[in-house]
């Protein structure tokens, strides 16, 4: 059985020739307002029983069957088929009520797509736990988001990647604290906009955490104020003991865990950045690993073995976070986002912070691109801004806020930042582009003090055209190291 919306009609029959080859003759059924034979309406709904589903075709359902899959963000590569069991999606319902004290009279807004697994997962899950109502919207919507959650009496939402900045970015109202939300769950509420988003809109209570699709990693911060602001999760000293996860230092360059002489991986220290990696124990819905559906390659490659013992395993998060002494975890940085510069490794998250404080910059996506004859990447900046932004005072600006090594050489101006469905930035095709202006059709900017361009005025950025790039391909210029 396939049940779909309307508008994805074109794409159920792109595919469906290929599900009726393999021998499978699907039952169609249409959410539209059409009356045509596969429309699901109410008279369709009505037919089918009331009656709780038999026992006998529950029993044939375990805990550990797959419930669903759903794709990874995709946000450096292909997505991939996340398997999620019963266990673990009841287990995601359960956890997160519990964490933020979701109870049976919360309303919950959720403008994220139903294939992610926030809104399957996380926010479906709670309901299915407590009784909340679920308010789903069509689509996000920056300058409806409050009014939805004023006509609805939305106590909760929903949020992941960019959303808040969103709306924070949009112009201020009124009424922006009149509403009933107490609760924002979701993660990728970014630290130099967090206490601001609070304050602006008057948010009690933020439930950021961490969590991926397919991992068995999960952190929860519970924040109700300065302390914490910024953290993807909290524990304290008999939490951690008791917790399966850890921070194993790594070798940037290689991208691999580092290891003693006796082959183990080195726990890091407070504030020391390492890889969040989770103890994969089969069978236990909270800490086994699915893996990802017909991709035994993926799979594999997110398994680390011998850890801190012969025949131990542990899921690979691919992400670079770091505790303080008081329990904080934050979040610095993903796994080929980080890279090398003059000999010194570069945090596209520090970077692209350091730009956002800069007046008139609404958005920024940071990544390496390569120099020709240079080792390691340079930095280049992806910047969306407004009309009070000033090019001329950034590059003193991020060379007060950043090592000399971090401040970006190549900058591009764009009308949007491409996103994925659930806010995070894209930079597969960013990085394929680079600074080539026959790639770029969008303004380009360089800093000629970085390379050897003899350019007059050019404390700063400077237009980066053909000519420019021409030289650089043809090896005419060299990064000053």
């Amino acid at each position: 059985m396939v049940i779909y919306h309307s508008s994805l009609a074109s794409a159920v029959t792109k595919v469906a020739p290929d599900v009726i080859n393999n021998g499978v003759q699907p039952r169609l059924f249409s959410f539209s307002d059409g009356t045509g034979p596969s429309d699901v309406n109410r008279e369709i709904l009505e037919s089918y029983s009331q009656e709780p589903t038999p026992p006998e075709l529950k029993a044939q359902v375990c805990i550990d069957d797959p419930a669903v899959l759903i794709y990874t963000s995709g946000t450096t590569g292909m997505p991939k088929a996340a398997v999620v069991s019963h266990g673990r999606h009841y287990l995601g319902g359960s956890v997160f009520a519990t964490a933020y004290h979701v109870k049976n009279t919360d309303r919950i807004y959720c403008c994220l797509p139903l294939y992610h697994s926030s809104a399957a997962v996380i926010v479906m899950g709670m309901s299915f736990r407590t009784g909340a109502t679920v308010i789903l919207a069509k689509k996000f919507s920056a300058s409806a988001f409050w009014d939805d959650c004023r006509r609805h009496n939305a106590t909760a939402f929903q949020y992941i990647g960019e959303l808040c900045r969103y709306l924070l970015n949009q112009p201020p109202k009124d009424n922006d604290k009149q509403h009933n939300v107490r609760l924002a769950i979701g993660n990728g509420l970014r630290p130099d906009i967090w206490m601001a988003f609070r304050e602006r809109f008057g948010i009690k209570e933020i439930g950021e955490f961490y969590a991926s699709t397919e991992g068995n990693t999960t952190l929860f911060n519970w924040n109700h104020g300065p302390d914490g602001a910024g953290a993807v999760g909290h524990a304290g000293p008999l939490m951690r003991l008791l917790m399966t996860l850890r921070l194993v230092k790594l070798d940037i360059v290689t991208e691999e865990p580092a290891r003693t002489p006796d082959g183990f991986c080195v726990k890091a220290g407070f504030d020391e950045p390492g890889e969040l990696i989770g103890e994969i124990i089969p069978g236990d819905p909270r800490r086994d690993f699915k893996g990802y559906h017909g991709d035994k390659k993926a799979t594999e490659k997110k398994v680390m073995r011998n850890v801190f013992k012969q025949g131990d395993m542990w899921f690979r998060t691919g992400d670079v976070l770091r505790m303080d002494q008081n329990g904080y975890y934050y979040f610095m940085d993903r796994l080929g986002d980080t890279f090398r510069w003059k000999g010194e490794n570069v945090s596209t998250t520090e970077v692209q912070e350091a730009i956002l404080t800069y007046p008139g910059v609404k958005e920024a996506n940071v990544y390496g691109v390569p120099i020709p004859e240079q080792d390691g990447k340079a930095g280049m900046g992806s910047l969306v801004v407004d009309d009070s932004f000033d090019i001329k005072g950034l590059a003193a600006h991020l060379g007060k806020t950043l090592p000399k090594y971090a401040v970006p050489i190549f900058l591009r101006i764009q009308e949007s930042i491409t996103v994925t469905a659930t806010f995070k930035h894209l930079k597969h095709t960013l990085r394929q582009e680079g600074y080539n202006p026959n790639a770029v059709k969008e303004p380009l900017f360089y800093q000629p003090q970085a390379l050897n361009l003899p350019v007059a005025d050019s404390n700063g950025y400077v237009p980066f055209g053909k000519s420019e790039f021409e030289k650089l391909i043809a090896g005419a210029t060299k990064a000053k190291l």
